[in-house]
């Protein structure tokens, strides 16, 4: 009987240890997808905030004529895409870093890319240069450009 008692006394430990467990397991995953949930919620709420300051900037760009406007319609444009880029990377993973990075660069050099029209020569070639530099996220001889186009601005 004592060996049976034994037994028993381990099955209900053994079980009892299960449950507990297991109960922690399932408050972990509920935590989880709480959290997920909330990562999704603040990203939907920051892509459509980001969506209605576009269309608002957009909107004042209509005013503008020439490289004026396309100027004010690509920073736009480069805000709603930042804005966007740094809700996925708040959402997402290590990866989503490295694209969001990536994707604020690209809107930048396109802004960027959009005020060299209104420039000519070397000014303007220097400047392309910068915004390709700027895509590529090197700041490899920017020192030399900014003095060129410094003084062209003169």
């Amino acid at each position: 009987m004592r060996m049976n008692m034994n037994s028993v006394a381990g099955t209900l430990t053994a079980l009892l240890a299960g449950v507990a467990l297991s109960t922690s397991v399932i408050a972990a995953d509920k935590a989880e997808r709480d959290a997920k949930n909330k990562a999704s919620a603040e990203y939907k709420a920051a892509v459509k905030t980001a969506d209605a300051d576009y269309k608002a900037a957009n909107q004042r760009c209509k005013s503008m004529t020439g490289n004026e406007r396309d100027v004010c319609q690509k920073e736009a444009k480069a805000t709603q895409t930042k804005a966007k880029a740094d809700a996925k990377a708040k959402r997402d993973s290590t990866k989503s870093t490295a694209e969001a990075a990536h994707e604020k660069r690209e809107a930048t050099a396109s802004v960027q890319k959009e005020r060299c029209d209104s420039l000519t020569g070397k000014a303007k070639d220097d400047c392309q240069a910068r915004a390709k530099d700027t895509a590529r996220g090197s700041s490899a001889g920017s020192s030399t450009r900014t003095s060129t186009d410094a003084a062209a601005r003169r």
